[in-house]
Protein backbone atom coordinates (compact mmCIF):
# COMPACT_ATOMS: atom_id res chain seq x y z
CA UNK A 1 0.00 0.00 0.00
CA UNK A 2 2.59 2.48 1.28
CA UNK A 3 4.69 2.18 -2.18
CA UNK A 4 1.01 3.03 -4.28
CA UNK A 5 2.02 6.72 -2.01
CA UNK A 6 -2.12 7.17 -1.49
CA UNK A 7 -3.01 10.75 -0.22
CA UNK A 8 -5.15 8.68 1.93
CA UNK A 9 -6.82 5.36 2.54
CA UNK A 10 -9.89 3.90 3.41
CA UNK A 11 -10.32 1.13 5.78
CA UNK A 12 -13.64 -0.68 6.48
CA UNK A 13 -12.43 -3.00 9.48
CA UNK A 14 -12.63 -3.94 13.16
CA UNK A 15 -10.28 -1.77 15.75
CA UNK A 16 -7.89 -4.77 15.74
CA UNK A 17 -7.29 -4.63 11.84
CA UNK A 18 -7.15 -1.01 11.91
CA UNK A 19 -4.96 -0.52 14.83
CA UNK A 20 -2.28 -3.19 12.91
CA UNK A 21 -2.14 -1.30 9.59
CA UNK A 22 -2.26 1.99 10.51
CA UNK A 23 1.34 1.22 12.16
CA UNK A 24 2.71 -0.32 9.10
CA UNK A 25 1.45 1.88 6.63
CA UNK A 26 3.58 4.66 9.10
CA UNK A 27 6.43 2.39 9.21
CA UNK A 28 6.73 1.89 5.70
CA UNK A 29 7.02 5.77 5.39
CA UNK A 30 3.25 6.65 4.57
CA UNK A 31 2.07 9.87 6.06
CA UNK A 32 -1.60 9.35 4.41
CA UNK A 33 -4.49 10.38 5.27
CA UNK A 34 -7.12 7.48 7.18
CA UNK A 35 -10.42 6.90 7.06
CA UNK A 36 -12.74 4.36 8.93
CA UNK A 37 -16.44 4.79 9.58
CA UNK A 38 -17.65 4.25 13.04
CA UNK A 39 -18.17 0.05 12.77
CA UNK A 40 -14.52 0.03 13.78
CA UNK A 41 -14.98 1.07 17.50
CA UNK A 42 -14.07 4.37 18.16
CA UNK A 43 -12.64 4.22 21.68
CA UNK A 44 -11.52 0.80 21.00
CA UNK A 45 -9.06 1.79 18.33
CA UNK A 46 -8.35 4.78 20.45
CA UNK A 47 -7.18 2.23 23.09
CA UNK A 48 -5.38 0.15 20.69
CA UNK A 49 -3.68 2.50 18.29
CA UNK A 50 -0.18 3.69 19.41
CA UNK A 51 -0.24 7.71 20.56
CA UNK A 52 2.21 8.07 18.05
CA UNK A 53 0.31 6.80 15.13
CA UNK A 54 -2.76 8.26 16.47
CA UNK A 55 -2.60 11.70 14.00
CA UNK A 56 -4.00 12.00 10.57
CA UNK A 57 -6.65 9.55 11.45
CA UNK A 58 -10.46 9.98 11.04
CA UNK A 59 -13.53 8.32 11.70
CA UNK A 60 -17.03 9.44 10.32
CA UNK A 61 -19.82 8.83 13.01
CA UNK A 62 -23.39 9.20 12.14
CA UNK A 63 -24.96 11.41 14.56
CA UNK A 64 -28.92 12.30 15.06
CA UNK A 65 -30.11 15.69 12.75
CA UNK A 66 -30.08 18.38 15.50
CA UNK A 67 -32.74 20.49 14.39
CA UNK A 68 -35.26 17.93 14.77
CA UNK A 69 -37.07 18.23 18.31
CA UNK A 70 -39.18 14.69 17.75
CA UNK A 71 -36.40 13.09 18.85
CA UNK A 72 -35.89 13.01 22.39
CA UNK A 73 -31.83 13.01 22.57
CA UNK A 74 -32.70 16.29 20.12
CA UNK A 75 -35.16 17.77 22.36
CA UNK A 76 -33.02 17.02 25.73
CA UNK A 77 -30.06 18.34 23.48
CA UNK A 78 -31.96 21.57 22.50
CA UNK A 79 -34.02 22.53 25.81
CA UNK A 80 -30.19 22.01 27.31
CA UNK A 81 -28.46 24.12 24.90
CA UNK A 82 -31.51 27.32 25.50
CA UNK A 83 -31.03 26.83 29.39
CA UNK A 84 -27.53 27.11 29.07
CA UNK A 85 -28.03 30.19 26.51
CA UNK A 86 -29.75 32.04 29.12
CA UNK A 87 -27.89 31.05 32.06
CA UNK A 88 -25.34 33.14 30.68
CA UNK A 89 -26.39 36.24 30.19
Amino acid sequence: MALARPDAVLIVSSYGTTASFIPNLRQQGSDAQVMTVSFVGSNALARTLPPEHRHGVGISQVVTFPWNPRVPVVRDYQNTIRRNRSDSR
